[in-house]
């Protein structure tokens, strides 16, 4: 069984490359660093292609400006599925920031056994290791979710994902409504919609260095939620 493991990259954070070598250690799979117009300078002066390489990892550029977070996961995963087809059973997305850990993705390797797509879970059995202010937006997030379309979804936010290749081709078939960080919401519903197999697995989130969430993407996922 083999495992595609896809990171975007914007704002490349300190540790990126620690990330990636510890990622691509975590198990037998394949690392791809998807570059979301980023073009400032790295650890060792490397590129992010060289960052890439250095730590075991293939390298993907987007060919135009930055596209945002929704677009950028659809690209790579886009981009694996149709340059490898048939090779990789597993996909798993994870951000670049630090809040995933890697010695996660064995877990979800196994979870995707008996499942389509499993959605990492930091509330329940998981744990949600941020500031106040970003445990709420999560939490509030979950609620309102469950609450608009009947969901009993534990997290309904989080952005730790794993999918089955098929499952992946046909979730990602479409564009999706959202730009930022909605997506990981709207892909769970556009899953159930689409008669998927959904599982949640327990997971720590660290919070990371940084976050590309901000007042835009609460924004639009407020809106989305109201007119979906």
């Amino acid at each position: 069984m083999s495992t595609a493991v896809v990171i975007p990259m914007h704002k490349v954070e300190a540790g990126a490359y620690d990330l990636i070598a510890r990622t691509t250690q975590s198990c037998e799979c394949q690392v791809f660093v998807v570059n979301d117009g980023y073009h400032g300078s790295l650890e060792h002066g490397d590129a992010l292609s060289g960052l890439a390489l250095r730590g075991g990892a293939r390298f993907i550029e987007v060919p135009f400006d930055r596209i945002g977070l929704a677009a950028v996961y659809r690209f790579g995963i886009q981009h694996v599925i149709n340059h490898w087809p048939d090779y990789f059973n597993f996909i798993i997305e994870m951000d670049s920031g630090g809040s995933h850990n890697p010695v996660d993705i064995p877990a979800f390797i196994n979870a995707l056994a008996a499942a389509d797509v499993v959605t990492g879970c930091r509330f329940g059995n998981g744990q949600h290791h941020a500031a106040w202010q970003r445990r709420l937006l999560s939490y509030a997030g979950t609620v309102t979710t469950n609450l608009r379309y009947g969901t009993r979804f534990t997290d309904a936010t989080s952005g730790f994902i794993g999918y089955r290749r098929e499952a992946a081709e046909v979730l990602h078939a479409e564009p999706w409504r959202s730009t930022g960080h909605y997506y990981q919401t709207e892909l769970r519903l556009r899953a159930l919609a689409l008669g998927l197999r959904l599982a949640e697995l327990p997971i720590v989130y660290e919070g990371g260095t940084g976050s590309s969430l901000n007042f835009a993407a609460i924004r639009e996922a407020i809106k989305l939620t109201i007119r979906h």
